[in-house]
């Protein structure tokens, strides 16, 4: 297939090998290691790449002072800060890029960047904690100007604290906000689907919003056309809400006006749901080559989910299907 064909070319590209001449050097004792390595690389994608490392390790903490990487035509890539292992693993670096290509994966739209991001954060068994400060990206992906401006702080208790990030790349808009802490806002609008799937074509518009100091999140979209292929969707809105307890389940509410293809053709699609682990149910109604309601309750017991399909009946292309009565399922 051609997913399984772009594969196998990535892991062609991924393995990356070193390139003579090669100079190594180090020193230390079993406490402090100073280190430094020269020569060329090629993989993901480059060829003939210049690397230039250098940096130390003690106990617990790796410090690169400096990881370069050059590249035909100017490009040139950094990497310098710190790397803390233990029981917290830590890390604090700053990425810069000149004109710098993208790493080349079969599907993916190609780019170049240039600025600098840093990043910090931190991982252990009570969490984590990412950190993104001052975040100065421009450049290009699959032909279109990309740029990253601002920062953000997210961690596993809040899930986003300060932040203050819009990202453009390909055609695309992603915006995350959280002013003055009263609930963090992520904002995504794709103007062209196409650009970033082939066979895909339409728009989207979708907002996710934290409330509740992070204990409550509502999601709602729209797109007035998508499709893939042969099969196209019109007049696209959805709803979320979920609140982020133990047992509860998200109120789902999905409408599509239309949805045809290969001469299948259903109208006023409808997708409901909610509840908690104990009790929930979803129930599925449209009209046209699809006619009729399908309902479904159930929850969690002791024994393990169980439920029932609501009797129904429902119109298709090859005839009534018909449920007399409740069937039950587990």
């Amino acid at each position: 297939s051609r997913s399984s064909a772009a594969s196998d070319v990535y892991k062609r590209q991924a393995n990356i090998q070193l390139q003579g001449p090669l100079e190594l050097r180090a020193r230390g004792d079993l406490t402090q290691q100073r280190f430094e390595l020269t020569g060329g690389a090629s993989g993901l994608g480059y060829r003939d790449m210049q690397v230039d490392l250098g940096g130390e390790h003690r106990a617990g903490e790796l410090r690169i002072d400096r990881l370069l990487l050059e590249a035909a035509g100017g490009q040139r890539a950094s990497v310098s800060g710190t790397v803390q292992t233990g029981p917290i693993t830590a890390w604090d670096v700053l990425l810069s890029a000149r004109d710098f290509t993208l790493p080349d994966y079969p599907g993916v739209p190609q780019g170049i960047v240039s600025g600098e991001l840093a990043v910090a954060g931190e991982l252990s068994g009570e969490g984590w904690r990412v950190d993104i400060r001052d975040a100065d990206l421009d450049g290009t992906v699959g032909g279109a100007p990309a740029t990253v401006r601002g920062r953000a702080q997210l961690d596993s208790v809040n899930l986003v604290g300060d932040a203050d990030l819009q990202a453009v790349v390909n055609g695309a808009l992603l915006e995350l906000g959280n002013p003055g802490g009263e609930g963090a806002e992520l904002t995504l609008v794709v103007d062209d689907l196409s650009r970033w799937a082939d066979g895909a074509y339409g728009s989207l518009e979708a907002a996710a919003r934290l409330e509740d100091k992070g204990r409550r999140l509502r999601l709602a979209g729209r797109s007035p056309v998508l499709g893939w292929n042969d099969w196209s969707g019109r007049g696209l809105e959805f709803s979320a809400a979920h609140a982020l307890t133990a047992g509860r389940l998200p109120d789902l509410d999905l409408r599509l006006a239309e949805f045809s293809g290969s001469g299948f053709d259903a109208r006023d699609i409808s997708l409901v749901g909610g509840g908690d682990v104990a009790r929930h149910r979803v129930q599925f109604s449209s009209t046209g080559d699809l006619d009729g309601t399908l309902a479904i309750s159930g929850g969690m017991t002791d024994d393990g989910w169980r439920g029932a399909l609501a009797n129904t009946e429902l119109g298709t292309p090859l005839g009534a299907w018909i449920l007399p009565e409740a069937v039950e399922l587990e």
